[in-house]
């Protein structure tokens, strides 16, 4: 029925777009619940198995968290380095370090149609016109 009113208000190529998602969300559910109906044995710890699994589960959270907090510090010592040797501020390093090192400033590499399209040409010009 959603499928119904969604023709009506959009094209037919957004709603075969929307159908398509709705049937992936339907294989999806169907996967999932055949997963849920697998029997599987239930496993009953003693009260000192599971003392022990808290306890090494604190352990490595611990751990983990202190790896974090190496790193973070070897990259403050790092930052403080950088803005000594080249002059530059510690604000102006952890900017470039932390904002410019992400995903925005990653080259596209997909090829601008038009752009494309404006280099043949101009090639196409040049070639014919030696």
């Amino acid at each position: 029925m959603h499928a119904h009113i969604y023709i009506s208000t959009c094209s037919r190529h957004e709603a075969l777009g929307a159908n398509m998602v709705s049937t992936q969300a339907r294989r999806a559910h169907l996967l999932q619940s055949s997963l849920q109906s697998v029997q599987r044995p239930k496993v009953i710890l003693s009260k000192e198995a599971r003392a022990m699994l808290s306890l090494e589960r604190k352990k490595k959270s611990v751990r983990f968290k202190q790896d974090l907090e190496n790193a973070w510090s070897d990259v403050t010592e790092a930052t403080k380095k950088i803005a000594a040797t080249h002059h530059k501020s510690l604000r102006r390093v952890q900017h470039d370090l932390y904002l410019r090192s992400g995903p925005l400033l990653q080259k596209r590499e997909k090829v601008n149609a038009w752009n494309a399209f404006f280099w043949k040409k101009s090639h196409e010009v040049r070639m014919s016109g030696k």
